[in-house]
Order: structure tokens, then C-alpha cells, then sequence
């Protein structure tokens, strides 16, 4: 099967790792994927309680913390608006500045009570880019 296909696919049933080999950066544990989830990017649970999320592509990473935004129920984002380019109003660019993106997510985080680390693992052949959170341990 390939990476694509195994990574957009829905994941059923109890394993020790999820089919992507999540590990969780916080414990180092496997992490499971949920079968469902809204933010259109994998969602992982480690028995910790970190969440995860991820992407084969860097410049997603941005999304990626909305949808953990979105998930922990804390307002905000860190996404750049699109900017319409030209005359047309059917063209737009939007700017990617990942570390800025994350820099702005940790803020928000901490001040919610929550760490954050980020990842990259090799799957077949692919690098695989994620944020974890968790809630600060006392």
C-alpha cells in the first residue's frame, strides 16, 4: 500500500502504534490514531495524553496547529490569511512562515497550561512532520 494511501485511509482497531508509526515525543511511546477526526490531517493519542498531528509536508504545519487548536478547544490560529493577487479576485497567495507559526501556537499553548514538541520520523522513504501537546505536568 502506499504512503498515500495509508496515510489518508481511516484507521480501525486497537494496536500499540498507529499504522503510521507515531511515537509520542513526550513519553516515547507508541501513539494510536483515532478512526475519526475533523481537522483533515491524522490525530494521534499517546497514553500519556499527548495529542498529535501531522503531515507529510512542512509548509502544512500551520493547519496542522489550527486543527490542534481546534481539538484542545483553545481559541486562535496561527495560519496567514490568503492575499489576493493581480486583479483577479479568483488568485490569492498565502505566506508561509512555519517557525513563526509555531513560535505563535507555543505562546497561545502555554498560556493554556499546555508543552509542545514537534517531530520528524522517516516512513517509507518520507518524512513525516507533527506537533505534540500535552497539558503541563505539575
Amino acid at each position: 500500500m502506499s504512503i498515500w494511501k495509508r496515510w489518508f485511509t481511516k484507521r480501525t482497531g486497537a494496536a500499540s502504534q498507529s499504522a503510521t508509526g507515531a511515537t509520542c515525543p513526550f513519553c516515547g511511546g507508541g501513539a494510536l490514531e483515532p478512526s475519526s477526526s475533523d481537522t483533515g490531517y491524522p490525530v494521534w493519542e499517546s497514553e500519556c495524553g499527548a495529542i498529535g498531528s501531522g503531515s507529510l509536508m512542512k509548509a502544512d504545519l500551520d493547519e496542522v496547529a489550527d486543527g490542534l487548536l481546534t481539538i484542545l478547544g483553545v481559541g486562535g490560529s496561527v495560519s496567514e490569511a490568503s492575499i489576493p493577487t493581480g486583479s483577479s479576485s479568483m488568485v490569492s497567495m498565502q505566506h508561509y512562515d512555519i517557525p513563526k507559526s509555531l513560535d505563535q501556537l507555543q505562546e497561545i499553548l502555554r498560556g493554556h497550561g499546555f508543552a509542545m514538541q514537534t517531530s520528524i520520523w522517516n516512513e517509507s522513504g518520507h518524512q513525516i512532520h507533527s506537533i505534540w501537546v500535552r497539558r503541563e505536568v505539575a
